[in-house]
């Protein structure tokens, strides 16, 4: 098992978005952020999770309080090697928080979660099948964006491999 944090902070200046009617259109942006890592390793098996958040802070007096904003991303992997097989769970959880628009400064925030499941099975020395999806769930925290932003979404593949001896 090994494990890391840290913290820090980022500096950027922001010349892309009105930031209020008063016709605002740049700000320097602090960005204080913190990280942590665990993983766990075996020969066979391991599993990482990796958690970032950070929070915006506008410097302008005249952005207002709501422009400032946090964002959380959490990594999850968990993956399993055999001597026919491979299966590996990956979950990726983000908070996001973006500008409606480019006049009035108003956020729209999102819990978006990504679920990608893998597997590989040898049939023989020289053919594999190999399966992933990507399940994705958008969920928005205001109510005006829920029912027409929120989306569901169902990607999947499946492949046969014949391997070569090139």
């Amino acid at each position: 098992v090994s494990w890391t944090a840290g913290a820090g902070v980022a500096f950027y200046h922001d010349s892309n978005v009105f930031l209020t009617e008063n016709n605002e259109e740049s700000s320097g942006v602090i960005i204080p952020f913190v990280r942590g890592n665990i993983s766990y390793a075996e020969p066979n098996f391991d599993v990482e999770a990796d958690l970032l958040a950070n929070y915006k802070f506008f410097l302008s007096s005249d952005v207002p309080n709501d422009a400032n904003d946090d964002e959380e991303r959490l990594f999850i992997r968990a993956r399993q090697a055999g001597a026919r097989h491979n299966l590996q769970l990956v979950q990726i959880v983000q908070v996001q928080s973006d500008p409606q628009n480019g006049v009035v400064f108003d956020r729209a925030s999102r819990v978006v979660s990504n679920t990608v499941p893998q597997v590989a099975f040898d049939i023989s020395p020289e053919f594999t099948v190999e399966g992933q999806a990507n399940i994705q769930v958008v969920r928005f925290k205001q109510d005006a964006f829920a029912d027409p932003g929120d989306n569901n979404m169902v990607r999947g593949d499946v492949s046969f491999v014949y391997k070569t001896a090139w």
